[in-house]
Formats: structure tokens, sequence, C-alpha cells
């Protein structure tokens, strides 16, 4: 039996391959080097990164394309700020050729699939979650991350179910269009926004992880704890949402 995390990074699209062998809302890992912390937050928030994190497959759906150009123009208000992009797909070669073309090979880092806890641990850290996908079949990504009071930024479309778990003000920022420029607004008010939006961010999974859980987003066998790591998922959990968020 494969451990719970094994199945967690396989829900979000990133393990890694075995050798051979509701309301609406306000609308705007291992980076190549270490980057550095951003202001102290409130009591009991930890403070983020300038890092922008993106987990998923990298199909033209997701947008996943669009990130280094959002991340480039970004940086002119974010000084600093860098981009881990998880997972793999028929997308990861343009965004590699992208990351060459605009010079943000020290910038941008694009490892492919990679363990949970590198995964996990580059979320805890980071400014947010970048998941500019036009066709979400419900966001499971979005509730890692706010479980670890990290905000997500996603992108309005007919099919995007994600935007139902984003409320207003409290746990991220709905961009105007998946467009790099409109991307880099997001990143910018998120970051203008400060640990605050992590703080409220972290609430809002503490007050919603109970419904999250009867919707079997989130195990009920591991109640939240803030800044704790290892919530597993059951394997039965972790294939059951692969289809939902890689669909």
């Amino acid at each position: 039996m494969r451990a719970p995390d094994d199945a967690r990074v396989r829900a979000l699209g990133v393990a890694r391959r075995a050798p051979a062998g509701r309301r609406a809302a306000p609308r705007a890992g291992a980076a190549a080097r270490p980057v550095r912390r951003a202001a102290e937050g409130p009591a009991g928030v930890e403070a983020a990164d300038p890092l922008v994190v993106f987990v998923g497959r990298h199909i033209r759906e997701k947008g996943v394309a669009a990130i280094p150009a959002a991340v480039a123009a970004a940086r002119q208000r974010v000084p600093g700020l860098r981009a881990v992009i998880f997972g793999d797909g028929p997308e990861r070669g343009p965004v590699q050729r992208e990351i060459a073309r605009l010079g943000l090979q020290e910038v941008v880092s694009c490892p492919g699939f990679a363990p949970w806890a590198e995964v996990d641990a580059a979320l805890r850290r980071a400014l947010c979650l970048l998941l500019p996908s036009r066709r979400e079949g419900y966001g499971l990504a979005v509730v890692e991350a706010a479980a670890r009071g990290t905000p997500t930024i996603l992108v309005p479309a007919p099919d995007n179910a994600a935007t139902e778990l984003l409320a207003a003000g409290e746990n991220g920022v709905l961009a105007d269009s998946g467009a790099p420029a409109d991307l880099a607004a997001a990143l910018g008010a998120v970051a203008a926004a400060g640990p605050e939006l992590r703080q409220r961010t972290r609430a809002w999974f503490a007050a919603h992880a109970e419904g999250l859980a009867a919707e079997g987003a989130w195990p009920r066998s591991r109640p939240y704890t803030p800044g704790r790591s290892g919530h597993g998922w059951a394997e039965n959990d972790g294939s059951r949402r692969a289809s939902r968020l890689l669909g």
C-alpha cells in the first residue's frame, strides 16, 4: 500500500514517477535560488517568502505557460519574486522555452514531478498559489494551500469550479483574466495585502474545514492544526480527487 502522502501528490498531479521498471472574490518548492523572507506577520502567522507556486498538470487549460511572463512583470512591484512550477505534461516544454526566452532561469524553476515533502514545503512558505486554470473540476490545490495559510490566485472562467472556493478578501484574489499582465496585477495585490491575508486565509480554512471534510476535500481523520504538516489523505481520497483536479 502506498503511503497517504504518495496518494496526495498523485491527486495534485505532481507525484514523482518511479524509475522505469462561494462568494465572488475581489479581482485585481524550491526556487532556483534561496528567496529572502518577507517582513514578519501577525503573531502566529509565519512570514511568506516572495515565492509563487503552481501545482498541477501542464496542459493548455491550466494556463501554466503564462506564469513566467506574469512573474517577470510582477517583479517590478515585488522585488525578488520567484516561482516554482511543479508538475509535468505536454505544456512543460513551452513553459521551459518561455522561461529561457525571458531569461528567467535563475528566477523560475520547473522541476517537474516532486515528492510531497517538497511541494508541502514550497506551499507553506509561498506568497501564494498561482492557478491560472480555465477549467477545474473542484480546486483541491486551493484547499491544500489554504490549509497552510497560503492564499490563491484564480482566473474567472465558466468551467473553473475552483472559483467557488475563493472568498472575497479572505483566501485569495481573482485575476481579471489569465493574461500575464492581469496575473501580475493579482500578484501585486496579494503582496500588498501582506501577512494579514495569510492570517485571513488560515482563518477561512479553519472555519470551513468541517464542510470541506463533508465534501471529501479534507480528511476528517486528520483534524486541522495550524502550522502542522502531514495531514494525510487516505489512498482512495487521493484517487477520487485526481480525476477532478487533472480532468
